[in-house]
Order: structure tokens, then sequence, then C-alpha cells
């Protein structure tokens, strides 16, 4: 999300959590996916997925240049 997603395919994790823990797997997995959104938030000062949406980033690396050579990393708001 806060790499600029509007979505995210949930489906074929959640299925894999099934198939492997049945229904526990698949709370198991929410649950982390709802943590992970919390930390980001938390880590980004966002009070929410809007302010997620527009928050600072900064890519380096191999991510960086990946981003840049599909022209996907807007300089301005890096």
């Amino acid at each position: 999300i806060a790499a600029g997603a509007d979505m995210v395919g949930f489906a074929r994790p959640a299925l894999y959590a099934f198939l492997k823990k049945g229904t526990d797997g698949v709370t198991a997995l929410i649950k982390c996916f709802k943590q992970e959104l919390k930390t980001a938030m938390l880590l980004t000062g966002s009070k929410n997925v809007t302010a997620l949406q527009r928050a600072t980033r900064v890519y380096t690396g191999e991510l960086h240049q990946w981003l840049s050579a599909y022209g996907w990393l807007d300089e301005g708001k890096q």
C-alpha cells in the first residue's frame, strides 16, 4: 500500500494456508497481515490507509534499480 498498491491478491496465500492448516491457518494468515499493516502504519506515522499511501518512502539497492528501470519510481516522491 505504501508503495502505491490499491489492492492486494489474497486468494492464493489464503488457499495455501487453508490447505496446510485449515481454517486456523487462514485465521493466522489474516492476523499476520493485519499486524504487518499496523506495523507499517505505526512506523510511518500513518493514522489510516490513505495516510499510508501518501507516506514518504525510500527505495534503495536492487529494488530502487528495478523500479527505476521500469519507470515506476517517481523520483520526487521517494
